[in-house]
């Protein structure tokens, strides 16, 4: 598996020398292997992986001395708990402490210099000697003291400007979190908003006009609208029924702009709402937009989806059509769409 970048075999049991083949992996990112019972030695063949990040083989049973790794990328390393001697590598003096612990024979870098060795050089003096240098006599060092602690310490109009800077923005925030509430309950309770069409009546094909009714009246007597299966009503405000819903006709316009009304999503055709009617029926109601069309081919392409009949469809109620509005009234689905579903977004509640 020459591509193989990470190895995690960590807190396992495995014994044994330094497996090979991970020395044969040119992408090896992240080698981890501590916590086992490896032993023999730490193979200096690792200097060759000039990818690695991580090398971590603490607590196993490594023998011999550390190899000097001069991995440009290393970050993570550590060979704690170990049986390592001797001295470690210049390439690894600068890792913490902690990634050489448990093993007293280890010497050098953080562990402290190994026998024989010099001392590190101490850190090259500034021009200015240390106040706790013995011997020396700097004058004014109280005052320059005093004038450190003065220099760090923020000034009372600084505190206050803070303070008071504090406050603003949390207010600020607490007012765009105010204004956000109101919106979204605004959106969410909102009822369908749209003008009262202006009266026109319906016709029947053949070119026939239907009785009229007195005022009040809801429904018409029974007519076919492109369809045997459609109804409508010669009231100026009309909706067309289809399939089980035209024989019975359980509400009318009035009543859906009564409704109070919930918007559910926002697509290219139009809205769709949830529709809560005074009788507590549930309907799922699409505004359609720029929809340019007559009234005699919006009719018969409605109608032929009107008479579509499939367990996986959800079926079209009734529509209803003016210059201005245009409306499908759909059954609600409260499990959400089939789009919901497939593309695990946030499930909206109509028909797909």
């Amino acid at each position: 598996m020459a591509a193989l970048r990470s190895v995690f075999l960590n807190g396992n049991r495995l014994s044994g020398d330094f497996p090979p083949a991970f020395l044969a992996l040119p992408a090896l990112v992240h080698l981890s292997l501590g916590g086992n019972g490896l032993s023999g030695a730490i193979p200096p063949a690792l200097a060759n992986l000039t990818r690695l990040k991580t090398l971590l083989l603490e607590e196993n049973r490594f023998v011999g001395q550390i190899p000097d790794l001069p991995l440009p990328q290393l970050r993570d390393f550590n060979v704690s708990f170990n049986r390592l001697n001797g001295s470690i590598p210049a390439s690894l003096r600068s890792r913490p402490r902690a990634a050489f612990l448990g093993m007293s024979s280890l010497c050098g870098g953080p562990l402290g210099p190994c026998p024989g060795e010099a001392p590190p050089p101490p850190a090259p003096a500034g021009k200015t000697p240390s106040p706790t240098t013995p011997g020396t006599n700097i004058p004014n060092s109280g005052n320059d003291e005093r004038n450190d602690k003065k220099g760090n310490r923020l000034s009372g109009g600084a505190i206050a400007g803070i303070a008071i800077a504090s406050v603003v923005g949390a207010a600020f925030l607490l007012f765009l979190l105010i204004c956000l509430c109101r919106r979204s309950g605004r959106t969410k309770t909102r009822a369908l908003e749209m003008p009262p069409p202006s009266p026109s009546p319906a016709v029947i094909p053949g070119g026939r006009k239907p009785p009229e009714l007195p005022t009040g009246a809801a429904v018409a007597p029974m007519a076919t609208v492109g369809h045997p299966s459609a109804q409508q009503s010669t009231s100026g405000k009309k909706l067309v029924f289809f399939g089980s819903a035209a024989a019975v006709q359980p509400f009318d316009l009035e009543d859906l702009l009564r409704a109070s009304a919930e918007v559910l999503g926002k697509g290219a055709i139009g809205t769709t709402y949830k529709a809560v009617l005074e009788s507590s029926a549930t309907v799922a109601v699409k505004r359609l937009k720029d929809v340019t069309m007559s009234e005699p081919e919006f009719r018969d392409r409605i109608a032929d989806i009107g008479e579509l009949q499939h367990e996986f469809i959800v079926p079209l109620r009734a529509y209803y059509y003016s210059k201005d509005e245009k409306l499908l009234v759909y059954d609600f689905m409260p499990m959400g769409s089939l789009s919901a579903v497939l593309h695990e977004h946030r499930f909206w509640s109509y028909p797909t």
